[in-house]
């Protein structure tokens, strides 16, 4: 029996082409999944960030309502973060909360921006300083780029455009 064939006939293992050839798929399909994963954490950061604030909002106004005082939203660090305040009777001036009740933390790079300071009367309405109704134009971006817009109307609705 020639010793070369018996070699080959019992040998058990893959070829440098066969590795290869793997290597490459492996790197082909993760070509295309990376950025497609990319994509789809960012779409959730984006809808999780727009939930968050609108059921801020709507805990702000239900703490005015609930309390019977004014609630006040601040912006911290550029929009990534919100804070709300309640601001009990005698009302203090200029606008400010007694104290901080709750905060909110935005999803990785991901800002709010309203045109103007979001403050909620006992009654749950949007007000100004002088304690008129008024509205603010919402914006939310994401690395710096506008993804949506909306309006926070005096009787607390937030419509997006």
């Amino acid at each position: 029996m020639n010793i070369l064939a018996h070699i080959k006939a019992s040998e058990k293992g893959v070829s440098i082409m066969e590795i290869v050839a793997t290597v490459c798929l492996i790197g082909i399909l993760l070509k295309v999944a990376i950025p497609s994963f990319s994509a789809i954490t960012q779409a959730q950061n984006k809808r999780a960030g727009r939930e968050s604030f609108e059921t801020f909002l709507k805990r702000a106004q239900a703490t005015a309502i609930k309390n019977g005082a004014r609630v006040i939203l601040t912006s911290r660090n550029g929009g990534t973060f919100y804070t709300f305040g309640v601001d009990y009777t005698p009302y203090n001036s200029p606008v400010n909360p007694d104290s901080t009740t709750l905060r909110l933390n935005l999803p990785k790079n991901i800002t709010v921006t309203t045109s103007a300071r979001v403050v909620f009367d006992s009654r749950g309405k949007l007000i100004d300083s002088a304690g008129l109704p008024t509205s603010s134009l919402i914006t939310m971006t994401s690395t710096g780029s506008t993804f949506t817009t909306g309006t926070l109307y005096s009787t607390g609705a937030l419509i997006y455009n």
